[in-house]
């Protein structure tokens, strides 16, 4: 809208769910644009509008690289996702002691967020001098009803042409 504020409509299932988490009253801090009003069935949220983000500017408004940041988290969630053997990065333990890792990690583990939608820039806007995450609705939960199934079926499909294809042969 016209007056510093977005408003996030649903267009499915996966959009209703994803709204669902990103309106969790938990979800608010500093550094999480959460949702400032909802519709109860979550079709829409109002967020304040936020400006794109470059790499630079997150590391001057953070005190971290962006590589670094990502890396990190990537490591800290690294329980919610399917990379569990991944390697604690040389810096962790001074990334992990930053207030925006910090808040983030904190949502990330209370809310089940896939570190894979949190080590995107493209997740990360800024309102002010402030850097806010704006994706925050893909939960581990969200993935395995929408996501996952939707890529096994599609593997199952390609699997069944290559077979069939073996088969005419």
């Amino acid at each position: 809208t016209s007056d510093g504020y977005v408003v996030k409509l649903a267009k499915n299932e996966k959009g209703l769910a994803q709204n669902g988490v990103e309106s969790s009253p938990g979800l608010r801090s500093k550094y999480i644009n959460g949702a400032l009003h909802s519709c109860p069935n979550d079709s829409w949220i109002l967020a304040e509008k936020a400006e794109d983000l470059k790499m630079e500017e997150f590391e001057k408004l953070t005190g971290l690289s962006f590589e670094d940041f990502g890396e990190a988290i990537s490591y800290g969630l690294r329980h919610l996702s399917s990379n569990k053997d991944k390697k604690k990065p040389e810096n962790f333990e001074k990334i992990s002691q930053n207030e925006f890792y910090k808040d983030i990690y904190r949502a990330g583990n209370q809310f089940n967020l896939l570190p894979g939608d949190l080590d995107r820039i493209s997740s990360y806007k800024k309102i002010k001098d402030r850097v806010v995450l704006v994706d925050a609705g893909l939960t581990r939960e969200i993935y395995d009803e929408f996501y996952k199934k939707k890529k096994k079926d599609s593997q199952s499909k390609s699997s069944k042409k290559s077979s069939n294809k073996t088969n005419k042969s």
